[in-house]
């Protein structure tokens, strides 16, 4: 049987762990008290699909209200297009939460970038200074953006040489 939102509100927690089934292979997870007894979403598969293949537990997140926390539904919605993904693309379902969070982060270097970029040409004071910060910054943004490729993605290790032993004298 499934949860209702009132029932997930009202669970508390105890001594051990519970999870308690939201429906769909989606359950509700209640930490014990000695960690906190958080209550968070986890939804469970087996991948790649089929009798003899692992279960792969992967995480929502918190329930609760606000930034960050899921509703029920949003969960059950949320776990719906995991499933989806993972079905039509044969990728593991924890990959489509990577992938997210890896563009949300490409996502938020490109704009930091660019907030940095443009700070330091107005604080430059001569034109040759902003020019030199400009081709830096451009370099660094279109290779964090993606667009352009490094030429050298693994720099070689600087060679450090021991001064050559003194002249053997006679």
């Amino acid at each position: 049987m499934s949860l209702s939102d009132s029932q997930v509100r009202s669970f508390q927690a105890t001594e051990k762990r519970e999870k308690a089934t939201c429906g769909d292979s989606l359950f509700l997870v209640v930490e014990p008290i000695s960690k906190g007894g958080g209550k968070s979403f986890v939804g469970r598969m087996r991948f790649p699909p089929g009798q003899k293949s692992p279960v792969v537990d992967v995480r929502i997140g918190v329930y609760g209200k606000g930034v960050g926390k899921w509703s029920l539904r949003q969960a059950r919605e949320e776990w719906s297009a995991i499933r989806t993904w993972s079905r039509e693309n044969g990728k593991d379902p924890r990959e489509r939460r990577r992938e997210q969070k890896a563009l949300l982060v490409q996502k938020t270097t490109s704009q930091n970038l660019l907030i940095r970029f443009c700070s330091v040409l107005e604080s430059s004071s001569s034109t040759a200074r902003a020019l030199a910060a400009n081709r830096r910054m451009s370099a660094v943004i279109c290779l964090a953006s993606g667009l352009v490729k490094s030429k050298n993605p693994r720099p070689t290790p600087k060679r450090i040489f021991s001064t050559p032993p003194p002249p053997v004298q006679q």
